[in-house]
């Protein structure tokens, strides 16, 4: 076929356990469009060694070099997981529109120190659902990634959860609140039921529109996410919330909820705007946050783009 997706489920592994991966076509590794060879990959099952080290980006879709150099810095730490924060292919109507080439110049190449260590989690921004970003009317994301449970609504990426030593990781599509709203309250339903649970030991949130931001732009598109989940994340004491769509680094706290704002992946950073109350650090230029995660306790820690420590925080669970 003129554009195979293939979907390899692989099954009967041990926890705690280093695997590595190699893929082959016939008797050759297969290439990518650009002529490169992918290479082999490693990643290691759960539960892991605490803490856990988790990488997280959004806005990070441009093609420029700032977020291969941010991604091979990020690398350099291990991460067990990356968290991409949405938007991450913009302008898809670019290489004549072909949908491969845009993700492999934009994402797979850029985020290849990163992929070939760590398991990724997305959540859909607001540029997948821009119309060259589709394919049959759904963003492609969701062939990228294609679903891992049956919970998401009709087979669409678009919110789900998962549990890593007990940590209860939710994703959700902040994207429903501005032009998906006919299945928002379903979505909201879902959420309500997550938030309530009590088998973790402490819960980690992540979407693409920040609730807040200090940025020059973007400032107030999250002003209904802050009204409706916001109030859901302080009555559950949700450890941490992370998001993008304002092209800078951001560190909030607010009514006992810490908040990081993690858009600052590319060379495309928005200037200051209006001082937040609630906002602890800010650093408007291009950087990665490296969090970790403990029994009791979460740190995080920003680097940029000379690998030079800019932030750093650290609070008990």
């Amino acid at each position: 076929p003129a554009d195979p997706i293939h979907h390899v489920r692989v099954e009967d592994l041990q926890p705690g356990t280093n695997y590595q991966y190699e893929v082959v076509v016939g008797n050759s590794e297969p290439q990518l469009l650009t002529g490169k060879s992918w290479g082999k990959g490693q990643f290691r099952t759960q539960p892991f060694d605490f803490p856990i080290k988790i990488g997280a980006l959004g806005d990070t879709g441009f093609g420029d070099k700032v977020t291969p150099e941010l991604t091979r810095l990020m690398a350099l730490h291990e991460p067990d997981m990356y968290l991409a924060l949405g938007d991450l292919v913009y302008w898809m109507h670019q290489y004549d529109g072909d949908v491969f080439m845009n993700w492999t110049q934009k994402y797979f190449l850029p985020f290849q120190p990163v992929l070939q260590q760590a398991p990724h989690y997305p959540t859909i921004g607001n540029h997948e659902y821009d119309e060259a970003a589709r394919r049959d009317g759904f963003p492609t994301l969701n062939m990228m990634f294609p679903v891992f449970t049956d919970e998401n609504f009709r087979g669409q990426r678009s919110w789900y959860d998962f549990m890593i030593n007990n940590i209860h990781f939710i994703c959700v599509n902040s994207q429903h609140f501005y032009s998906h709203g006919y299945i928002r309250q379903e979505q909201e339903d879902w959420l309500d039921a997550q938030l309530a649970r009590t088998d973790s030991r402490y819960k980690v949130v992540f979407f693409h529109v920040a609730p807040f931001n200090s940025g020059a732009v973007h400032q107030w598109d999250g002003i209904y996410v802050a009204e409706t989940w916001v109030p859901k994340f302080e009555q559950h004491n949700v450890a941490l919330v992370l998001s993008g769509h304002a092209h800078l680094y951001e560190r909030l706290l607010k009514n006992g909820v810490h908040y990081i704002v993690s858009g600052a992946g590319s060379e495309t950073i928005y200037g200051e705007g209006e001082s937040i109350e609630h906002s602890l650090f800010r650093y408007y230029g291009p950087c990665y946050p490296l969090i970790e995660l403990y029994e009791n306790k979460i740190r995080v820690q920003a680097f940029d783009l000379e690998n030079q420590l800019i932030d750093e925080a650290e609070w008990e669970i």
